[in-house]
């Protein structure tokens, strides 16, 4: 039931990031600019989504990372 869940909410950030973001920081927060390349060079890792947004003239990465279960490792899943 877990990869079901984790899929359908992936393809809703995917096809809605502006909500995310929204539902995030609220009604002042950053605004999307594009969403980027997932790809993780040099492994086989993949973010679930990347956003790179700018709030007050400042531009910086949103990293989305889904979990349907909980997973102990996933900070150092994270981190890596």
């Amino acid at each position: 039931m877990g990869p079901v869940f984790d899929l359908i909410l992936r393809r809703l950030v995917q096809a809605h990031p502006e909500q995310l973001l929204l539902l995030l920081f609220g009604p002042g927060g950053p605004t999307l600019l594009r969403t980027a390349d997932s790809s993780l060079p040099q492994t086989e890792r993949r973010a679930d989504t990347v956003l790179v947004v700018e709030h007050q003239g400042e531009r910086f990465v949103v990293e989305v990372e889904l979990q349907a279960q909980p997973d102990p490792d996933f900070a150092r899943r994270l981190l890596d």
